[in-house]
């Protein structure tokens, strides 16, 4: 315990801790397991010294009551403690547990993760929060674990109940494939895997989704190029895809979806959200669902009063759209059919109807 206190309580630790809360907890009400009565205090006061109302418990503090009663009314937005909340401690208002301490044992784990599981109303989710090491210490328990995955898992920053929930949804008629699977360490892995068998033996992907097939992008590509691989990882779904929103400004790069959905944040897209960041190297983020536009309608309002469109035929099978127009120039040809692509994911072709003056 001495040994463990003295890692988990280094600066670079206690760093990562502060930052990952900073992150992934910020705001909400945090109870922190410590690994140590140094470290508890250490981790309290680093907290408070960055402007966040901090305090802790431990097995010799005097005025434990009013402490948790402050924390009880929000007025301390996180607790340390080290071995006195584990168990017996309730308060259905915590939103995050900051697991600062590794541990072998189930149990240990399942109870403190357990404090911020109590029903209250108005709190649907708790942030669980877990500074541990697995590359080096295998035989740590962590929530992995506890969902089911393989004890070499790495999330990466996912939800693992999640990410057990999709695997689970696979469906593969190769043996292989199936041992492959249940022994990988990723989801990336997973995905490697199915994407290197016959489509045949693959009936379902992650979350029972349809296979997507593409070649994984480690660093981001150009804008232009992203895009189009965007494009094609789309046209393998039957997501309601509108438009990709031009090249935005800035250092961070966003690639900006239009969905024709109202439920963009429901778990079929977040997973189709991970193959297309897969496939492109950039973050993707969905907007809000809008109204069915009407393709006809959206492209008369494109054209001047002196162009008509004298015939519109709109085929949904083929996602296309067949146009005659009077009075185009070539440039207004190439803008209006980039436009109309843009706005509505519909393929344009626009036939051009020439007037002669002698």
């Amino acid at each position: 315990m001495g040994s463990l206190s003295k890692i988990m309580n280094s600066a670079l630790i206690r760093d990562l801790t502060l930052k990952a809360w900073m992150e992934k907890g910020r705001n909400k009400k945090t109870i922190a397991f410590c690994a140590g009565v140094k470290h508890a205090h250490q981790l309290a006061y680093d907290f408070a010294n960055h402007g966040i109302t901090s305090d802790v418990i431990d097995g010799r503090t005097i005025n434990r009551k009013d402490i948790l009663q402050r924390f009880h009314k929000g007025d301390i937005k996180v607790l340390t403690n080290f071995g006195v909340l584990t168990e017996g401690f309730d308060d259905p208002k915590i939103e995050c547990i900051l697991f600062a301490r590794p541990t072998t044992s189930p149990l240990v784990y399942t109870q403190c993760i357990g404090r911020g599981l109590r029903p209250s109303q108005g709190i649907k989710t708790c942030t669980i929060i877990d500074i541990i090491d697995r590359s080096t210490h295998q035989l740590q328990y962590g929530a992995g674990d506890m969902c089911g995955l393989p004890r070499n898992w790495k999330s990466n920053g996912r939800d693992p109940y999640r990410e057990s929930h999709a695997i689970s949804q696979i469906k593969t008629s190769d043996p292989e494939t199936f041992m492959k699977i249940k022994s990988a360490g990723s989801l990336e892995e997973i995905q490697s895997v199915l994407m290197n068998v016959p489509s045949e033996y693959v009936t379902a992907g992650l979350d029972g989704e349809p296979m997507l097939y593409y070649a994984f992008e480690n660093e981001k590509t150009v804008y232009q190029n992203a895009k189009e691989q965007a494009k094609k990882l789309l046209q393998q779904t039957d997501a309601p895809f509108r438009r990709i929103y031009e090249n935005p400004t800035g250092d961070d790069k966003i690639i900006k979806i239009s969905l024709a959905s109202p439920e963009i944040n429901n778990e079929r897209y977040a997973y189709l959200k991970w193959h297309l960041e897969n496939v492109t190297g950039w973050i993707i983020e969905y907007t809000e669902g809008q109204k069915k536009i009407n393709p006809k309608a959206l492209l008369r309002s494109m054209l001047s009063n002196r162009k008509q469109l004298k015939k519109f035929a709109y085929n949904p099978e083929s996602n296309t759209v067949t146009a005659l127009i009077t009075k185009l120039t070539d440039r207004e040809l190439s803008e209006i059919t980039e436009k109309f692509n843009d706005e509505t994911g519909i393929n344009l072709t626009v036939k051009c109807q020439m007037s002669f003056n002698f």
